[in-house]
Order: structure tokens, then C-alpha cells, then sequence
């Protein structure tokens, strides 16, 4: 894949207010799209290309701002005009997200929660990837973004509404998913991804919490009871089951850690 290819595709459609202040002038706009090390932003009055810009993004819902400096590396005068700026230094967003990107989309996506999908702006043409693996057990809705993560769907193919916003906006949170450059690791997610039949119903229904776990350690043993016939496909059957094996998993773990302290 070429260069202008992969920038490309590591670009994000995410649209965020932006302070930005230059040697003259203080002024707001917003990105048209975001990148790992650079942004694509709108423009109020011209820039020179080299031109040095102190950036502060939005994250909204009264988040932290993240902010950086970015050098104008191409400049864009037709209509709209256009910058392409370069990050110096990659904002730090403070939480357990893996990149920038993704604190600036959890803000969007709560926006969108709360006046709608027309909130989105755009970014439901962004590309989900596979982050960290979970150390807990997921729901129903956090396994179905986890699917799309996989085969590296966009925040469309993501079935449901508000509620499915919240839980894309939670997993970007935490790491599990991300939309920024990704490396994750393929051997924790096949495992991890292997054990969903364990728990889950044979033939779960619309409502069933299917639910994702993490494999003991390496060495330990831990059963997993199958889920009771006449309940199986319940809701609360479901997320109890999920209890019940985060349960056994961290009691697991916490028998391993005390035999190596001994």
C-alpha cells in the first residue's frame, strides 16, 4: 500500500471545535478530519504554510482540552479554505484511551447520545480496530462493537441507537476499541474470542447478553458452568452468568498471585 493510501485510511472523519492561536490572533474553527500525527482543519482567515499554531481541541461534555502545537504544512484557498497541520507533539487526552483520537470521538459520541445520530458529524464513516483485550467480562452490546472491531468495520455497521453510542463511547474509554493506528494482540483476542461460546447461549435470542471473558493465566484451571436451560436465553440470566465469571476468573487470578507471593 502506498504512502497517500495509508494516510488515507489512518485519517478519521471526526469533526471537533478547535481553539487555535497563532503570533497575531486567537481564533475558533473546527477539524474537518484527524490523523495520529496531524489534522485537517478548517479556516477562518489565511495561514502561511510553516506557520507555527497552538491547538486546542474540544473534547466537550466539560472534558479536559487536549492541547498542542502544530506547524501549517499545506494550505488550501479555494472554497472552504483548508490547513493541513503536522502535530509536534501528540496531545495527551489523561485517560485509558489508546490514542488522541479517540478522546476527541468519545466526546462526539456522547453528543450524539444525547441530540441525535445527525451529532456524529461524519464519523460514522470512521474504522473501528481492535485495542487492548478486556480484563472483564463484556455485555451483549459491547461484544457486537467488538465483532465490527474484528473485521475492522466502520461506526455504521454498528446495529442500534443511543444506547449502542454509549457503549462504542465506553470501549474507546477503556482501550478495548480504538479508531486510531492500532497493533493488537492477536493471540490474547483469539482466546479471548474463543471462550464467547463457553458462556454464551447455543441459540441466543435478540435479547441474550452474549458475554466475552478473559482467559485465566497460563498454568491455572477454571471452569466455566453452563448456563441453566429454562433461563438461557434471559437478560438477567445472561449478565449473571457474566458475573459469575469475572467472579471465578478474578478469584483465578487472585489464587495465582498469592501462590507466587509465597
Amino acid at each position: 500500500m502506498k504512502g497517500p493510501e495509508r494516510r488515507r485510511l489512518a485519517r478519521v472523519p471526526l469533526r471537533c471545535r478547535v481553539a487555535v492561536r497563532e503570533k497575531q490572533a486567537t481564533w475558533t474553527t473546527e477539524t474537518a478530519d484527524v490523523g495520529a500525527r496531524g489534522c485537517r482543519i478548517m479556516l477562518k482567515r489565511s495561514v502561511v504554510r510553516g506557520a507555527l499554531l497552538e491547538l486546542r481541541f474540544d473534547c466537550g461534555d466539560g472534558a479536559e482540552p487536549l492541547e498542542t502545537v502544530g506547524q501549517v504544512v499545506w494550505t488550501r484557498h479555494g472554497e472552504p479554505l483548508q490547513a493541513g497541520v503536522a502535530l509536534l507533539s501528540v496531545p495527551q487526552s489523561g485517560t485509558s484511551a489508546s490514542s488522541w483520537i479517540d478522546a476527541l470521538a468519545i466526546g462526539q459520541l456522547r453528543r450524539a447520545v444525547r441530540d441525535g445520530a445527525s451529532a456524529l458529524g461524519g464519523l460514522e464513516d470512521a474504522v473501528l480496530r481492535l485495542g487492548r483485550v478486556p480484563r472483564a467480562a463484556l455485555t451483549a452490546g459491547a461484544f457486537v462493537v467488538v465483532q465490527v472491531a474484528e473485521r475492522e468495520g466502520k461506526v455504521s455497521e454498528v446495529p442500534g441507537g443511543a444506547e449502542t453510542l454509549a457503549t462504542l463511547a465506553a470501549l474507546l474509554g477503556d482501550g478495548t476499541v480504538t479508531m486510531g493506528p492500532a497493533r493488537p494482540d492477536a493471540l490474547g483476542w483469539e482466546r479471548a474470542l474463543s471462550l464467547v461460546a463457553a458462556v454464551a447461549p447455543a441459540r441466543p435470542s435478540r435479547k441474550a447478553a452474549a458475554v466475552l471473558v478473559v482467559p485465566p493465566r497460563a498454568g491455572s484451571r477454571a471452569v466455566i458452568p453452563a448456563p441453566p436451560r429454562d433461563s438461557a436465553t434471559s437478560p438477567r440470566a445472561a449478565d449473571a452468568r457474566a458475573s459469575a465469571v469475572a467472579a471465578m476468573i478474578a478469584e483465578t487470578l487472585s489464587e495465582e498471585d498469592d501462590g507466587a507471593a509465597r
